[in-house]
């Protein structure tokens, strides 16, 4: 069986193809990105060890390796040491540096440019057949900034959820605070009203919905990355290291915050709503439930994605969505265990509502 990957070769508007390097001109070691078989002297961009397709522009990037010091090109050097600055090196650096300029996601540009790279990949990650194409198996994953953006994310949930659970709360008694000074003729107090909204946040922060919403997407995280390592026999067979495995959860699952952060604002507004104005079409519980589902549905896609263009492994389907189906059910356990939420018992009463069993 031939494996195939996709590569800036087969992007409509890239250079075609390259031919094999002068390997004479080649000074540092050259392995396979998936099995890390020696392909220095190959003529063919095809892995003897694990028969996967490449390009050599990617896995030999040698006429792309430039000084940091003064950007000399150091195509054609045998020793570490720039010829026009004098400057020291090594061979390990440029490389690394041409990853970077050539990927702009927070991976690779966390340390100087933290905040665009950051919003950047948000935005690239919302359209993940586009997004898995860009990256490459010779690019090298960087574990600990992949560690850091999912813990931002987290981080992101956690205040937005909190932020959203008070906004309604604020909004509803500011109504009536600022109704109730208007019939007085008592000025507004600003900063009075700072400290007010300050206040019920920090109360949010620790309010049941935040907690349970918290403790709820941390197992649904740490769930869906144990779920991806239960397919060992398969990571086997195709030389799929577990830092890769690493990237794509990283990328597919806690960066659709977007995604979670929106559906958590409309709970929210749609809760007071019911609260409020009582109609009787509206259940939060279904409306959660349907966007829970919203977001499983894009976390499978991208899984598929990643494992089809990036790991190039065949069943990605059935990869993607066994391991949601997992994490999805170790999450809700998860949960009802360590927030007291209750969640397998409202969506089996659910469940039996809609089918007529009760």
């Amino acid at each position: 069986m031939t494996t195939t990957i996709v590569t800036t070769s087969d992007v409509p508007g890239q250079a075609p193809a390259s031919s094999a390097p002068d390997w004479s001109l080649v000074p540092f070691e050259v392995g396979c990105a998936r099995c890390g078989h020696d392909l220095r002297g190959l003529s063919d961009p095809v892995c003897p060890g694990c028969a996967l397709a490449f390009d050599w522009s990617e896995a030999v990037p040698l006429e792309q390796l430039t000084c940091a010091a003064c950007g000399y090109n150091l195509y054609g050097l045998s020793e570490t040491r720039c010829p026009e600055c004098g400057e020291p090196f090594e061979w390990s650096e440029p490389l690394a540096r041409f990853h970077r300029s050539r990927l702009p996601y927070f991976e690779y540009r966390w340390r100087d440019r933290p905040v665009r790279s950051f919003f950047g990949t948000w935005r690239r990650v919302l359209r993940p057949q586009r997004f898995w194409r860009t990256i490459n198996l010779h690019d090298p994953p960087q574990p600990v900034a992949l560690l850091l953006m999912a813990c931002l994310c987290v981080l992101a949930v956690v205040v937005v959820i909190a932020l959203g659970t008070t906004l309604i709360d604020v909004a509803s008694d500011l109504r009536y605070y600022w109704s109730w000074l208007r019939r007085r003729g008592v000025p507004f107090d600003v900063f009075g009203e700072v400290f007010f909204a300050l206040h019920h946040f920090l109360l949010g922060l620790y309010a049941d919905l935040t907690l349970t919403a918290a403790i709820g997407y941390g197992s649904w995280l740490l769930s869906s990355f144990a779920s991806l390592l239960i397919f060992q026999q398969s990571m086997r067979r195709f030389r799929v290291r577990t830092v890769q495995v690493v990237r794509v959860w990283a990328y597919a699952v806690p960066m659709v915050v977007p995604i979670l952060l929106f559906l958590a604002f409309s709970e929210v507004g749609i809760e007071h709503t019911r609260l409020d104005l009582n109609p009787s079409w509206i259940n939060p519980f279904d409306m959660a439930v349907g966007g829970a589902l919203v977001l499983i549905a894009h976390v499978v896609w991208s899984l598929r994605c990643a494992y089809s263009c990036y790991l190039d492994m065949p069943h990605a389907w059935g990869i993607a969505v066994s391991s949601q189906v997992v994490a999805v059910l170790s999450a809700v356990l998860l949960s009802d265990l360590l927030s007291h939420s209750h969640i397998c018992v409202e969506l089996a009463l659910a469940f039996g509502r809609r089918t007529g069993a009760w």
